[in-house]
């Protein structure tokens, strides 16, 4: 069902390196936007093997990123502009996420140049006393007075693993849209009917932190591995959902 719906989209969502919205019915073009939560594509395509596609789609929300020096929210790609309501930067992780999957599958260290644009991009213009704040509006850099809690979870896991893989074991590990860690077990396809493991499938070891998902150790091991990369960035706090400045 996957590989169907795979190329349904490169057959009627694709233009180029960029991906627009389509009537479900017809197929055809309706809205030509990029919105930050689609920054995670490129990371699907790396994990479904299709490598070229992931790395011209992320080139491009890259070009976006240093247009204006993080991602907006919207952006029209038929006008080449902002979105006139739309032009907030919540911290979001997906662009990080994708950045992480690339170096992962090819080893590039230009991915390790995004990283680092991204991270003096966080250091230039959302850190703040105590945190990190999001940005109301990407023309004019000013600040919101919250710090959402996918911050910590997401865009600075992401970005740590990134620069630091050398606690990666040889152990096969997924993630799912949160960030958190699943195993991919070998012997669990062993037991899988034969359809359900076609043999033409693409699959990329992704590993993780070299402890047991749901034990003390693994939270620990991620707690310090998370405070040790944002002492590179500046203190934060852990609070939920989000995190207030008072920067009034």
């Amino acid at each position: 069902m996957f590989q169907t719906a795979y190329l349904a989209v490169q057959k009627y969502f694709r233009h180029g390196p960029w991906y627009h919205e389509a009537d479900m019915r017809t197929g055809q073009a309706t809205y030509w936007q990029l919105t930050s939560l689609q920054a995670f594509w490129p990371g699907l395509q790396v994990l479904v093997g299709d490598i070229a596609a992931a790395n011209s789609s992320h080139r491009e929300f890259f070009h976006v990123w240093k247009k204006f020096g993080v991602l907006p929210e919207r952006y029209l790609l038929d006008h080449q502009m902002l979105h006139p309501t739309e032009k907030y930067y919540p911290l979001r992780p997906e662009l990080a996420e994708s950045t992480f999957y690339l170096y992962q599958a090819t080893k590039d260290p230009w991915y390790i140049e995004v990283g680092e644009s991204i991270v003096d991009s966080l250091n230039l213009y959302t850190k703040v006393e105590g945190g990190f704040a999001s940005i109301r509006d990407v023309t004019t850099m000013q600040l919101e007075d919250h710090q959402h809690s996918f911050f910590l979870a997401e865009t600075c896991k992401y970005l740590y693993l990134l620069f630091n893989d050398s606690f990666f074991v040889d152990r096969n590990y997924i993630f799912t849209t949160e960030g958190h860690p699943l195993p991919v077990v070998s012997a669990w396809h062993d037991r899988l009917p034969e359809a359900y493991t076609p043999s033409n499938w693409t699959s990329i070891k992704v590993f993780f932190l070299p402890s047991l998902l749901c034990d003390d150790s693994f939270f620990l091991e991620c707690h310090e591995y998370l405070t040790s990369f944002l002492f590179t960035l500046g203190p934060l706090s852990l609070l939920p959902l989000s995190f207030s400045f008072s920067l009034t």
